[in-house]
């Protein structure tokens, strides 16, 4: 017997094909042509534990052997020089290599190029020496599942280059964020020079215990239980300064300080009652603090009171500042308010 196969039979089988794909494309949510699978983000959590202590390690061995070599990176938009350092782009190589396991993530990091250094083994060796120790940290929190194409990660592989260059150790950190779909969910800050490591989980809280918040004070009391010490950079103040006089008064005072992540833990630890930015700011530089104070009870908003997003189609930048507090947030925002109108309206 002769099979004959007609065109007209294999338009029809071709097209009943294309229809049940289409279909289940539409009304099936298990379907997807995408690459998307799921990830558990209590792996993604250690990993950037690890990761950030293990940078903290290179730069404070860098450092401590003089090799921390300099060279101008860009202006910035103030007309600032932003520079860049042997250290960071170590740091920024050992971040970026520890999440070989998972290539498909969207990975943002301040730094782009990459360099050499013959101690970089020895470094990429102390990953593997703390993730024993990492092993079990996590264990306590449930299995979180997202699919990788929501995750994004912010890096900030060396915090307040300025200040490390100056010898102003105490504000160099390591800052490395987990978001999904735009929100930051896991964030780290480590300083390299004090070996102190503050992370936090969304829901679960900061850790170690750092919670400082003292939500729900009756309006007359909030300034009088902070400490009156308001943060602004030490480098892009943008008339942050001649703000905060305007808005808090003389019994304020106001301190310049460099590295977000330092000036974010300044307001976490409580020896800081705000901390306000009105220049532009890059997403890696305040992702793992934003994090951190939401998770510890603070608030972290640009200067509209709006929640930051951290969806990388936004691109990289917050261009209407932001402002840091564990305490009424929205009280102090609405205080700031009359002389935040020209920022505000600009963008």
């Amino acid at each position: 017997m002769i099979i004959r196969c007609r065109w007209y039979n294999v338009f029809i089988l071709t097209g009943l094909i294309l229809v049940f794909f289409g279909f289940r494309f539409l009304f099936d949510d298990s379907f997807d042509f995408s690459n998307s699978f799921p990830v558990d983000i209590d792996e993604l959590m250690k990993i950037c534990l690890i990761a950030a202590e293990t940078s903290g390690f290179a730069i404070a061995d860098m450092y401590q052997d003089g090799k921390v070599w300099l060279k101008l990176k860009s202006w910035d938009e103030n007309g600032k020089k932003e520079f860049l350092t042997k250290a960071d782009l170590i740091s920024n190589r050992l971040i970026i290599e520890s999440f070989s396991r998972f290539p498909d993530i969207k990975v943002i990091s301040e730094e782009r190029g990459k360099v050499d250094d013959e101690k970089f083994d020895f470094y990429k060796s102390q990953y593997y020496e703390k993730f024993a120790s990492k092993e079990n940290i996590l264990a306590n929190f449930p299995s979180m599942k997202v699919q990788i194409t929501d995750i994004s990660v912010w890096i900030d592989p060396l915090d307040g280059t300025q200040e490390l260059i100056e010898g102003i150790l105490e504000s160099v950190s390591v800052m490395i964020c987990v978001a999904v779909k735009g929100r930051p969910v896991f964030g780290v800050i480590h300083r390299p020079f004090t070996s102190e490591t503050i992370w936090s989980v969304s829901n679960y809280g900061c850790f170690p215990d750092c919670s400082m918040g003292k939500n729900g004070m009756d309006m007359i009391d909030i300034e009088s239980s902070i400490r009156k010490i308001a943060l602004i950079s030490r480098t892009h103040s943008g008339g942050a300064e001649k703000i905060l006089e305007a808005a808090l008064g003389k019994s304020w005072r106001i301190e310049k300080a460099g590295g977000s992540g330092y000036k974010g833990l300044r307001v976490l630890n409580g020896s800081a009652g705000l901390y306000l930015h009105t220049t532009t700011m890059k997403k890696w530089d305040v992702c793992a603090v934003d994090a951190i104070i939401h998770s510890a009870g603070g608030r972290m908003t640009d200067l509209t009171g709006k929640n930051l997003s951290y969806l990388p189609s936004s691109g990289e930048t917050f261009k209407t500042g932001l402002l840091v507090t564990m305490n009424e947030h929205f009280y102090y925002l609405s205080k700031l308010l009359p002389s935040l109108s020209s920022i505000i309206f600009m963008h």
